[in-house]
């Protein structure tokens, strides 16, 4: 798993140049992604892309699943975006 801060362009070299890489969970292009980037490599595994925006307005789930072989499980590796509003309070504290 790769955090980063380099932009949605990047991330996506990143992930052709280092297929070892499963996830990427990107900003600072604050690109909002509604449906995760999967990138497929060569030896068909595939590195997942996600970013959530800017400015705190959504938060990003991402449960990733794994095959046994230890690689990505596209269909079982659910992302979805979780739009902050004034219905969601503040902690007291």
């Amino acid at each position: 798993v790769a955090v980063t801060h380099c932009g949605a362009d990047l991330d996506q070299q990143i992930s052709q140049a280092i297929p070892q890489i499963d996830v990427i969970i990107g900003g600072h292009s604050h690109t909002r992604l509604d449906k995760a980037l999967f990138v497929e490599h060569d030896d068909s595994s595939k590195t997942i892309i996600v970013q959530t925006g800017s400015y705190g307005r959504t938060l990003g789930r991402l449960d990733v699943a794994f095959n046994k072989d230890g690689s990505l499980d596209v269909a079982d590796t659910k992302y979805r975006l979780i739009n902050i509003t004034d219905k969601i309070q503040e902690h007291p504290e």
